[in-house]
């Protein structure tokens, strides 16, 4: 009799082979033989005819679970691609059925007008050369704006650009616009904690802090718009450690291991209100809470673009705010002193 050494491995495939020739009474012998390492391998020796049989009648099976696999995930896409095309087809009425569906086979995310600019990470290479920055890499995104498409990019994908505009320039320029240094630092800041938002420089917060606290006097509300709790670690926010039950001593029994609030600032300078948040705390806080939003901040006016440089404005700030230090001309009369500094604690959170 023909026969073929069993391979181990397939569990299946030699139990139905030893049980077929257990039916028919065939004798099946073992071969033993010596493998790497002075390993010693046994194998069955079964009937070559059983064995290819098996085989194919195994093969097939597996084929037949594989193509309804693939037909389940093939029909589970087919579902969430009309899922999608729906859910565009309601939000873009004026869209034509042919423009929505090659939108959903794009695979790229598909913005409205509302869901772009800076606040949200988000704009076209146009919009982000207003702001000042070049585009790198690939487009992330489509906005559809009316029955036109536009390619969208990330803010990480932001390069600043080079520019000639100096800070003396830009200060001389922006005090014929607003009429006063004071209005000048104010859109500055303004200006540049917009901008933040697109790409961040590491010392602007401070700057941006530093205003807030030598501008106290012009506080007309203050609220809180959020508290930001990080939990002890070490404890798990429960304040108790161990088999005994001891306080725990990263936070001293209290569960929170930093604890910070984030204000809304309104400031009324020279007839013209600036709202921002920060973690300095105002002199004045209403009971009233601010509103916590994902993203803050206002689009940018027409007649704001193109933005001055991001480094020149806070070339700006810094300039201004040591010439007001020097010359103590900024009010710090109604600061109170135990204001809290910004928080140097590792704890990230959102500043707008």
């Amino acid at each position: 009799m023909n026969r073929v050494r069993l391979k181990p491995g397939d569990r299946t495939l030699s139990r139905r082979i030893l049980k077929r020739c257990r039916d028919a009474g065939i004798d099946v012998p073992k071969d033993t033989s010596w493998g790497r390492f002075g390993r010693i391998l046994e194998a069955y020796l079964v009937p070559r005819d059983i064995h290819d049989e098996e085989v194919a009648r195994l093969e097939e099976e597996r084929r037949v679970v594989r193509e309804a696999a693939e037909r389940r995930a093939t029909e589970r896409k087919a579902a969430i691609r009309r899922r999608q095309i729906e859910k565009l087809t309601q939000k873009f009425p004026q869209l034509a059925l042919r423009t929505v569906k090659k939108l959903v086979d794009s695979d790229k995310v598909v913005y409205s007008a509302d869901s772009v600019g800076y606040q949200h990470g988000v704009g076209t290479k146009t919009y982000w050369s207003q702001l000042g920055f070049k585009v790198t890499g690939k487009p992330t995104g489509i906005l559809v704006e009316g029955k036109q498409l536009f390619d969208t990019f990330g803010k990480k994908q932001l390069v600043p650009k080079k520019s000639r505009l100096t800070v003396k320039s830009l200060k001389t320029k922006w005090t014929e616009k607003y009429g006063s240094e004071t209005l000048v630092l104010a859109q500055a800041v303004r200006f540049g904690n917009r901008l933040q938002k697109a790409n961040r420089i590491a010392d602007f917060y401070d700057l941006k802090d530093r205003w807030i606290e030598e501008n106290q006097c012009n506080l007309v509300e203050g609220r809180v718009t959020r508290v930001e709790t990080k939990y002890c670690w070490g404890c798990d926010g429960t304040g108790r450690y161990g088999f005994y039950g001891r306080d725990c001593e990263r936070c001293d029994g209290s569960g929170v291991y930093s604890q910070r609030t984030l204000y809304e600032h309104t400031f009324e300078i020279e007839g013209q209100r600036f709202v921002f948040h920060s973690y300095v705390r105002p002199t004045i806080v209403t009971d009233e809470s601010a509103a916590d939003l994902t993203a803050y901040g206002r689009p940018f006016q027409p007649d704001e673009l193109p933005c001055p440089p991001q480094t020149v404005i806070v070339a700006l700030i810094r300039e201004m705010l040591n010439q007001a230090d020097d010359e103590n001309e900024l009010p710090r009369c109604c600061f109170v002193a135990a204001s809290p500094k910004r928080p140097t604690s590792t704890f990230v959170g959102v500043v707008a």
